[in-house]
């Protein structure tokens, strides 16, 4: 059954790591003074690719790595912040040396 989730996200370049089934993002805004999102989600399921969320500041120089833009929100303390997910790296397992 699919319901309604908040969740509290970072700031300051911070990452949060989501392993729940998002289906869709509704909004992010600020809610006592605080950066959150608001997604539909399948709590019955776990998520087949987490997703890893950061925030980037006004002005900041984007790194590499960034995905797709989810939103923008103020914290508290007047600092926007914007959103976007980020690529997961896949482990890459070294290859085994075969010595005949």
């Amino acid at each position: 059954m699919r319901k309604i989730y908040k969740y509290e996200l970072p700031v300051d370049g911070g990452i949060i790591t989501i392993k729940q089934c998002i289906i869709k993002i509704l909004s992010i805004q600020e809610q006592n003074g605080k950066p959150i999102m608001w997604a539909i989600v399948d709590p019955d399921n776990e998520a087949i690719d987490p997703i890893e969320i950061t925030a980037i500041g006004t002005g900041w120089t984007l790194p590499t790595g960034l995905d797709e833009y989810l939103g923008t929100a103020q914290d508290g303390y007047g600092f926007v912040w914007h959103y976007f997910t980020m690529k997961l790296e896949e482990l890459k397992q070294p290859e085994e040396q075969s010595y005949m």
